[in-house]
């Protein structure tokens, strides 16, 4: 995880131990929220600065969408994420739409003022929303594996040591 005190911009909710586990919750997330994401979502890059690439492609197809891309404008990750967005629309229609749609929409925000807000999420947990590596605890403890192999050598060693009592014949003390 790559956070420091004070750091600037939005604050996770909670953090997971490993990518399986965070790929996970967002998944459910989205399928949760009726989502899945596109094909063309999985030919761009993982992330955009801060922001998960599929929360900016899910934010692409929200009615509340624009206003996250408006209220985000001038951040590096979203400004990356548009330019890779319009890179893949050049080869498809449902994008381009999506995008032109989009742009009406935030050059109407422009036009009524509306104040931006880069501390706005839309209502969405910013666990979902953040890249894995501010969300993933990079220093989390890592099970080596290696505990349950020592208990079942001890177990074994523990049963042959007690066969191997029960078995044993007593000495033969007699005298001929």
């Amino acid at each position: 995880m790559h956070d420091s005190p004070g750091a600037a911009g939005p604050q996770p909710s909670r953090t997971w131990d490993n990518y399986r586990d965070y790929r996970s919750n967002r998944d459910n997330y989205y399928a949760g929220q009726g989502w899945s994401a596109p094909n063309y979502a999985y030919q761009s890059a993982p992330s955009f600065g801060l922001w998960d690439a599929m929360f900016l492609w899910f934010m692409l197809r929200q009615a509340s969408g624009p206003s996250f891309m408006y209220n985000h404008q001038g951040d590096p990750g979203v400004q990356a994420f548009r330019q890779e967005a319009d890179k893949l629309a050049a080869s498809n229609a449902d994008l381009k739409k999506q995008l032109a749609d989009m742009d009406a929409k935030i050059d109407q925000m422009r036009k009524d003022g509306t104040p931006v807000d880069p501390k706005s999420l839309n209502g969405v947990d910013p666990s979902v929303a953040l890249a894995a590596e501010h969300v993933v605890r990079e220093d989390a403890p890592k099970a080596s594996g290696m505990g349950s192999w020592v208990w079942i050598l001890g177990a074994g060693v523990a049963v042959a040591v007690l066969f191997m009592l029960l078995t044993r014949r007593p000495p033969n003390t007699r005298r001929r």
